[in-house]
């Protein structure tokens, strides 16, 4: 039992990440949404690697999401024949702008999370698809835990379009709108806050 209210405990700390849009999902300007695309890739073991952002000027603060926290689930890999894995994301969000401003990760018992990353501001227009970029996670481990990962921020718009209209033959002919990617890494100095959660539900936080 006690192993199992740990185990509840970790799933609500990890939380649900932002939707994908359905498959059968229209682009409508009168809805007042638009549409976001990116792709989250990792090396190495697996672990949910996540990019945080929020609504500028307060509301909306979710995150988009790929690999897994916790065996024995099977995370999607939209990259079969690479030597990484991950996943697409492709989301409604209501129109306005957003800022991401921090990137997270949550292996086993061991959630962390960047304290001062690079902003990156992104504006979604309704009826409009956005290219957010791809973000690759280089995880960091110490004594095989995972505590942390650096991002790199990459244009991959010709590698992940083919597999959004794979997934979305609908939305083929979309125009999709590029922000500006630093094809290059996010925050490679900040600090990291480490929240270890012990066998009895406790949640200890570090800095490193």
């Amino acid at each position: 039992m006690k192993h199992l209210l740990t185990l509840l405990l970790a799933s609500t700390l990890i939380g649900c990440g932002t939707a994908n849009i359905r498959d059968d999902y229209k682009l409508d300007t009168a809805s007042g949404e638009g549409l976001v695309i990116g792709s989250i890739t990792y090396d190495g073991a697996m672990a949910e690697y996540r990019i945080n952002y929020e609504r500028e000027g307060g509301g909306t603060r979710n995150y988009f999401s790929a690999g897994a926290a916790m065996y024995p689930a099977m995370p999607r890999n939209d990259f079969p024949t690479n030597s990484f894995r991950g996943a697409l994301f492709s989301s409604a969000l209501p129109a306005g702008r957003y800022l991401i401003r921090k990137s997270s990760t949550s292996g086993g018992m061991v959630n962390s999370h960047s304290t001062n990353p690079e902003t990156i501001a992104f504006e979604v227009a309704p009826g409009k698809a956005t290219y957010l970029g791809n973000f690759h996670f280089v995880p960091v481990r110490r004594f095989n835990i995972l505590i942390g990962a650096k991002v790199i921020h990459l244009d991959q718009l010709a590698r992940d379009q083919p597999v959004f209209q794979k997934r979305y033959p609908a939305l083929t002919n979309t125009p999709i709108k590029t922000i500006e990617i630093r094809n290059g890494g996010l925050g490679e100095s900040v600090k990291t806050e480490i929240q270890v959660i012990t066998p009895g539900g406790a949640v200890i936080s570090t800095d490193r």
